[in-house]
C-alpha cells in the first residue's frame, strides 16, 4: 500500500481513526476540512482547509493529488462529495445518485414510497405557519434538516408552539436549506453496521442504541450484542439487501439506523460509510472486527480479496457522556482516575479542557467524554454503564466566561 493515496473528507476526531489506521499500513493520507483545528490535520500527510462539501474544490484536490481513493468515514455530509468524486475520476465507491437520495432525508423517504419500502409519513416543510396549521398533532413528529449529521437540528415535536420553536434551529443546521417534518414511529431503536459486496450482505453487527431523552434524539450509546430477536434480525437484514439493491449500493461498508414497531421495520436512515458516535471502534473491542481496513480497502483497490470479519462477540458498550446544560466545565478528576481504574472500562477519551464553553448534550458535536465498557453478561454491561452515567464526571457552571 506504500504508493496509495488516500482522501480522506473530515479531519475531526470522527475521521481519525481511519486516518491514523491509513497512514500505519504506509498509505499516503490526505485530508481536506475547513476547521484548522480539528486533529487530524496534524496526523494526515498533507491537508487542505477546504469545505467537504465543495464538490468541485475537493474534486481539484484529488485530481492534484493523484488520488486512488475517497472516503468520507462518520460523516453523513461529505458521502455526496466522495461519490462525486468517485465517478468524475472513475474510483471505487457508490454513485452520485445513491448517494444524493441517501444522505437527503426527503429524497430517501420519496424513494421508500416509490418503491414501497416502510416508511414514516414525511412532509417538506415550505411554509413553517402553514405546516404548523395543517399538521394533525394527535401524534408526534420529528422535524429534520434535510441535510445534516450528528443529530444537528433534530427534535421530537408535540404541538404548534414547539415546531415554530424548533424550525430555525433545524433550518440552520441543513446544508442544502431544506426542512422535513415526518411522524414519530414509537418502538425499539437499533443500529446496524455492515458490509454489503457483490450485491449481497456479508456481514451485519446489530446495536442496541441509546438515545437522549426527549425532544432530543441524539446517540448517547450503543450497546453489543444486540437482544433483538433473530427474527427480527431477520427482517432488517431483508429490508436492507431489498434497499441496496434497488438503489445498486454495493461494495461498501454501511451505518443503518431504523425502528421496530412490533410489526415492521422502518429504515430511518441509511448510509454508505462507516457509523459514527465511535461505532467502529466498540467493533473492535467486541468483535475483533476490522471496518476501517475492510472501509479503506474497498476504496483503494478494485478486486482485492477482502478480509474476513470476525466474530469473537464480547459484551461491550461504548458509553458517550455530555453537560447537562450549557455553561463552564469542570472535570471531577478523582471521578476520573476512578472510571479509569474500573477493570472492565476498556478506555476513556475526554473531549474537552477544564473550565471550556460547553453546550446541552443535545447532538453529537457536544459529546464530551467517550467511554468503551466490557461485561460477562448483558445485564451486567447495562449496570456497568449506569454507574459511568452516574459518576459525576462533569459539573457545568451557568455563569458566564470572564
Amino acid at each position: 500500500m506504500k504508493n496509495k493515496a488516500l482522501l480522506v473528507l473530515g479531519a475531526s476526531r470522527y475521521q481519525l481513526p481511519m486516518i491514523e489506521h491509513a497512514r500505519s499500513k504506509e498509505v499516503r493520507v490526505i485530508v481536506t476540512d475547513n476547521v484548522p483545528d480539528n486533529p487530524g490535520h496534524k496526523v494526515a500527510n498533507k491537508s487542505y482547509l477546504i469545505d467537504t462539501t465543495d464538490h468541485q474544490a475537493v474534486l481539484e484536490i484529488a485530481t492534484q493529488e493523484k488520488i486512488d481513493g475517497v472516503i468520507a468515514p462518520c460523516t453523513d455530509i461529505a458521502v455526496q462529495t466522495a461519490a462525486f468524486i468517485n465517478e468524475k475520476l472513475d474510483k471505487n465507491g457508490v454513485s452520485f445518485q445513491a448517494a444524493q437520495i441517501l444522505t437527503s432525508k426527503l429524497k430517501f423517504r420519496e424513494f421508500q414510497k416509490k418503491h414501497d419500502f416502510s416508511n414514516p409519513n414525511s412532509i417538506a416543510i415550505e411554509n413553517i405557519d402553514i405546516t404548523a396549521q395543517e399538521l394533525d398533532f394527535s401524534h408526534k413528529w420529528i422535524i429534520k434538516p434535510d441535510r445534516s449529521s450528528g443529530s444537528k437540528g433534530i427534535f421530537i415535536i408535540e404541538n404548534q408552539a414547539e415546531l415554530i420553536e424548533r424550525y430555525p434551529e433545524s433550518l440552520a443546521m441543513s446544508v442544502n436549506g431544506k426542512v422535513s417534518i415526518e411522524q414519530f414511529i414509537d418502538g425499539y431503536q437499533g443500529t446496524v453496521e455492515g458490509v454489503i459486496k457483490d450485491g449481497k450482505i456479508q456481514t451485519l453487527f446489530y446495536l442496541d442504541r441509546q438515545t437522549a431523552q426527549a425532544p432530543f434524539v441524539c446517540t448517547i450509546g450503543h450497546r453489543t450484542p444486540s437482544q433483538l430477536h433473530r427474527e427480527v434480525k431477520l427482517k432488517v437484514e431483508e429490508a436492507l439487501q431489498d434497499l441496496f439493491v434497488s438503489l445498486q449500493v454495493d461494495n461498501t461498508v454501511f451505518d443503518v439506523d431504523y425502528i421496530w414497531d412490533g410489526e415492521k421495520v422502518f429504515i430511518l436512515e441509511a448510509s454508505p460509510r462507516l457509523g459514527g458516535n465511535s461505532i467502529t471502534q466498540l467493533l473492535s473491542l467486541a468483535y475483533d472486527a476490522d471496518l476501517l481496513d475492510w472501509a479503506m480497502n474497498s476504496v483503494l483497490f478494485e478486486n482485492k480479496a477482502l478480509a474476513k470479519i470476525k466474530h469473537t462477540e464480547q459484551n461491550a458498550a461504548v458509553v458517550l457522556l455530555g453537560a447537562e446544560e450549557a455553561g463552564v466545565l469542570t472535570i471531577n478528576e478523582s471521578s476520573l482516575h476512578k472510571i479509569q481504574q474500573y477493570s472492565w472500562v476498556s478506555s476513556i477519551e475526554v473531549h474537552a479542557n477544564n473550565k471550556a464553553r460547553v453546550e446541552k448534550f443535545i447532538n453529537g458535536r457536544y459529546c464530551l467524554a467517550t467511554v468503551f465498557i466490557i461485561a460477562d453478561t448483558y445485564d451486567e454491561l447495562v449496570e456497568r454503564e449506569s454507574t459511568i452515567r452516574c459518576s459525576s464526571l462533569f459539573s457545568v457552571a451557568k455563569s458566564k466566561v470572564v
